[in-house]
């Protein structure tokens, strides 16, 4: 059997909105050490400081650089992975002195279930009635998103203070640095290429998507209403 350490960011106080983790077994062979996570998706106002400090293109429904009126609050989307991500974790390591990424599936799955390995969503087991936002009717379009789409921290956070671990949008997770499942794809030209992943489920998405450790792939390159992230 495998035991995998999952790579970690060192920091003695975590960062303001950063949750300490304490590491421990995810089940057996895949061990996550400690690390940090902020509490909550990226916010629109969050990411506005990127977009004003480094001269970045605004998202695509911003107008004039500015996010829709009253939606500071609300998780950026219509970010994508490759470029927008990627280029807001190198800005922010940059400026504060602190290595950000995203987290790991395994980091993610381990953080909401918060040490109770059975637990089916990141609240527990109870139904996600008034507990996370997403589509129980499965009718949603994704053309509605201003309609459904909530402010970050709309809903209690789980045992460990994390909000939004389930619901409300999908959040980028990494697989390839996580070497319990990253497997092996010949000839590929960097590990970016094999990124995608998103868990979480969304406003958009039925109940089992919101269940610890589903994930779905999603290309790198897309901006969707109901995509966003979260650093670790």
């Amino acid at each position: 059997m495998r035991t995998i350490l999952v790579i970690l960011t060192l920091g003695l106080v975590p960062a303001a909105d950063f949750v300490p983790i304490p590491g421990g077994t995810l089940r057996p062979g895949i061990r996550v050490v400690d690390v940090e996570m902020l509490d909550h998706p990226v916010t629109n106002a969050e990411y506005k400081l990127f977009v004003e400090e480094a001269k970045y293109p605004a998202p695509q429904h911003w107008e004039g650089g500015r996010f829709p009126a009253g939606m500071e609050n609300w998780p950026v989307v219509f970010v994508n992975r490759y470029h927008d991500v990627a280029a807001y974790v190198k800005w922010r390591t940059a400026k504060e002195g602190r290595v950000y990424r995203l987290p790991t599936w395994s980091e993610f799955e381990y953080a909401a279930r918060a040490g109770r390995s059975e637990a089916t969503y990141s609240w527990g087991n109870d139904a996600p009635a008034g507990r996370a936002n997403h589509d129980a009717k499965a009718e949603r379009t994704l053309g509605q998103w201003r309609q459904y789409l909530k402010p970050v921290k709309s809903y209690p956070p789980n045992p460990w203070g994390l909000h939004d671990m389930a619901g409300n949008v999908w959040q980028m997770v990494s697989l390839y640095p996580d070497v319990a499942l990253g497997g092996f794809i010949f000839r590929i030209t960097s590990p970016e290429d094999r990124e995608g992943w998103i868990t979480g489920g969304s406003w958009a998405r039925s109940d089992y998507y919101l269940r610890t450790g589903v994930a779905a792939y999603q290309l790198e390159g897309i901006r969707l209403p109901d995509i966003g992230f979260r650093l670790a």
